[in-house]
Order: C-alpha cells, then structure tokens, then sequence
C-alpha cells in the first residue's frame, strides 16, 4: 500500500519489483559489454550469446543464485531476456574426487562442516558465503600444527591474496564448491557460461586467476562433461554497484514502453 501510494504522489505510472539477484541479472549484460567481467582460464575477452542461458552467482552474506534466461518473446521467431532469480545456494554442497581437484580436502571439510552445523545436510551457502568462508578457514586451521585463532571471512580472503597457506586452501574451496553449485544448475538448464558477481569476487579476482587452472578442472568435473567444457565461466574484474545498473536497465525498459 505505502509503494502504491508513493507511486500515485510521485506519478509513476509504471514500477516493476525484483529482489536484489534479480537486479544483479539485469544488470550483468551492460557489466559485460563495458569490460567489467573476464573469462577464467583464457585470455578470451567475456561476452553474452543473446540466445543462451547463464548462470549468476554472487558470494556475500549468503549465496545468491539466478539464472538470466533467453526466451521467446511475444513477437514470434524472437528472443527476450528473463531473469529467475532461485534459491540455488542452498542445493547439497557438490564434491568433486579427482585429487587434482583438492577431492580429499573437500571430504574433510564436509564433514567437518557437518560436525559443526550440527546436520548432516551441508548446503553450499554453508560453505559459500561470509560465514562459510570462515568455516573453511576454521577446518584448515585445525588440521595445522599451528593451530592459529579463527580470522573474520575479510582477513580470510585478505591473508589468501598475501599467500598464506592455510587461508588459501580455504579460499580454494571457497570457490571450488561456489563453481560445482553453479555447473549443477547450468547442466540443468544447458547454460552457455557462469558469471560470478559482486564486489567480493572483483576483490578476489587475482586469486582465481592464479588458481583458474584448478578450478576449472574442479568445475569441469562433472558426469556431463560433453556439456560443461564448453561453458565459460565469467568473473566480475571491478567493483561496481551491479544492483543500480540493473535497476537503471528496467526503468529504462519501462521508460520505453
């Protein structure tokens, strides 16, 4: 009623509601065009097939999932752009077992996870956010000799880019469960590519980029692997606000109509 009310004050005449994945979605493809984002593992410049389904996912608090869809539109033989957001984060947290893959790790950190948690059903959010970050680096930490204090997911993240042991290994498996969550669910739609989002994987750009052939690997194995090697993984380079530039885009859509 108050949104209602504002808009008949403000006379908008049109007004469209998303939530903050939503707007992330729409906001990837100028990111892309303008050079923000870049293709893991390959000097290949990033880019959007406008018939094809991706895949967004955003790190922070807690996983974020969407998918941007490549529909067909009202007018017949074209193509229009849908954006689902979903609740993908909290699918079982995929493991790989090639040992190239750190598979012995991930076993280990999910049933430490478990142990933790106090459940036996570990969600890749668990994993795959501020606070999972944290519970990787508390299951590496355990397995040292040191045994050093547990470190906020930020000083985390922090001591991986300056290239400590224990932080990187976390932040290693930070990701590789972050790109299995997203290959389950571009296998199931047969998305083109994966575009990780949000400021905190532009921060850690670097780290994936030294690890992309790892990860990569992580990501690509899979029971499908005629559908995941041709898919590209995208990773956003520089801090922006993707929540505003998707909202930007609608208004202009509505602006149009």
């Amino acid at each position: 009623h108050l949104c209602d009310r504002r808009q008949r004050q403000m006379c908008i005449r049109d007004r469209s509601t998303g939530n903050d994945l939503e707007a992330v979605g729409w906001g990837v493809g100028d990111a892309v065009a303008s050079g923000r984002f870049g293709s893991v593992g390959s000097e290949q410049a990033a880019s959007l097939d406008p018939s094809a389904h991706y895949v967004i996912s955003a790190a922070g608090t807690g996983l974020g999932v969407a998918l941007l869809l490549s529909i067909p539109s009202s007018t017949p033989g074209e193509l229009t752009r849908m954006v689902l957001p979903c609740e993908h984060g909290h699918a079982p947290a995929a493991q790989t077992f090639g040992k190239e893959c750190g598979g012995d790790d991930e076993r280990g950190l999910v049933t430490f996870a478990a142990e933790q948690l106090g459940t036996p059903h570990v969600e890749a959010e668990d994993l795959v956010s501020g606070r999972g970050l944290e519970l990787c680096y508390k299951y590496f930490a355990s397995k040292s000799d040191d045994k050093p204090a547990a470190l906020d997911a930020g000083k985390v993240a922090a001591a991986a880019l300056t290239g400590d042991a224990i932080a990187s290994k976390a932040l290693f498996q930070h990701y590789g469960f972050l790109l299995r969550n997203a290959r389950e669910l571009a296998v199931s739609v047969r998305a083109k590519g994966v575009l990780l989002c949000g400021d905190n994987q532009a921060a850690n750009a670097s780290f994936v980029a030294k690890h992309s052939d790892k990860l990569m690997a992580a990501f690509r194995d899979s029971s499908k692997p005629e559908w995941v090697n041709d898919m590209t993984v995208m990773d956003q380079r520089v801090s922006l606000n993707l929540n505003l530039l998707g909202c930007v885009h609608v208004a202009r859509d509505l602006a149009a109509q």
